[in-house]
């Protein structure tokens, strides 16, 4: 096996695949698949929960594969330039740029191949339904809900995003959100290595494409997979709490621009302790957003509407909710102590739990 290439090529999938590499008892989880064919150079990771597997384009090649260690491989690449030779030696790799020479140790394909069975799944399956979008597009959706995805390991469904028909969610117990999307696609879910892919993608178009239990995506220099989804997903709890927002008829109601909030809780933010909640107090067509411990802020933002209300928030998460807005946003809400509900038409957040100040 061998491959020439520029650095610059790799650089795009660093990222993707060094989040891939995880943890794991198992040995071969650490190890990146490297194989050249067909006039390209393909770099793949693979754990228990996700795949990847990147195309870079090459000068010139040999067919073949290798499996390296991935953190240093990955590691060397990114503090690299210039032009690259790679090689497959007796247990190793060698890598020569134009005053480097390293190596790195390596096993063969098929020794990893006996551990890690599931790479032969990096492929789409025949059948299942494929849903094209705009790349740029999907990371603007995930943009809107990504802050609610749960970050709690022993719930790990709750840091997937679903799709539901026309819409995508997103939940952490404590705040959720749903957005619109143009395509209809039901019952798939995208985990955070996915969601990292995507993210980090430059391709313009991307397809979703889901068989049994796991989900694909592909772009013209990747494709990933998800594997064995949890599919416990409390997509009917959040449908019914949307559900409410359609339906009920709510004792409060006004609209402000978030911006002007985004601003003003920057502002307080920096000057407040550690982990301090925000007062929010709507009184009438006015919204007054203060700390008060230590350090003391206090902000006045106009309100078009008539609402009484005095809650505490997390300024931060507060903040990462109103960035996930396009327009001016409209609060629903029956009180303190009820589920609060914040929209632009087009994508809902809401949370609940909120304290009195």
């Amino acid at each position: 096996m061998k491959a020439v290439f520029d650095i610059k090529n790799i650089k795009g999938a660093i990222g993707s695949l060094q989040n891939a590499i995880i943890q794991s008892d198992n040995e071969a989880h650490k190890y990146l698949v490297i194989s050249v064919k067909d006039g390209a150079m393909y770099l793949g990771i693979i754990n228990d929960f996700f795949g990847v597997n990147h195309r870079v384009d090459i000068i010139d090649g040999k067919s073949g594969k290798i499996c390296v260690d991935g953190k240093k491989f990955l590691s060397l690449m990114k503090h690299s330039v210039g032009k690259c030779t790679i090689s497959d030696d007796s247990n190793c790799l060698n890598i020569v740029m134009e005053s480097s020479h390293y190596k790195i140790g390596a096993i063969t394909y098929e020794e990893y191949e006996s551990e890690v069975g599931l790479f032969r799944l990096l492929k789409i399956p025949e059948g299942g339904k494929t849903i094209n979008f705009d790349t740029n597009y999907l990371k603007y959706k995930i943009s809107c809900i990504a802050h609610c995805l749960s970050k709690d390991i022993s719930i790990p469904v709750l840091g997937n995003i679903y799709f539901d028909d026309k819409t995508m969610l997103a939940c952490d117990a404590g705040y959720g959100a749903s957005t619109e999307v143009r395509s209809s696609i039901n019952g798939v879910m995208l985990n955070q290595y996915a969601l990292h892919c995507i993210r980090n993608t430059e391709t313009k178009n991307i397809s979703i494409a889901s068989h049994e239990n796991n989900v694909y995506g592909v772009t013209d220099d990747m494709i990933f997979v998800c594997f064995g989804l949890d599919m416990s997903y409390p997509v009917s709890d959040i449908k019914r709490l949307i559900s409410v927002f359609h339906e009920q008829k709510f004792k409060m109601k006004f609209s402000f621009s978030p911006e002007s909030v985004i601003n003003s809780l920057s502002r307080l933010i920096s000057v407040a302790d550690k982990d301090e909640d925000v007062s929010i107090k709507i009184d009438g067509s006015s919204m007054e957003l203060a700390i008060s411990t230590i350090s003391e802020g206090m902000e006045d933002v106009n309100i078009d509407g008539d609402a009484n209300m005095n809650i505490l928030v997390d300024g931060k998460v507060f903040g990462r909710i109103l960035n996930g807005f396009s327009g001016d946003v409209t609060w629903y809400s029956d009180g303190e102590n009820a589920v609060q509900f914040l929209s632009d038409g087009e994508t809902i957040q809401f949370f609940n739990g909120l304290k009195r100040d």
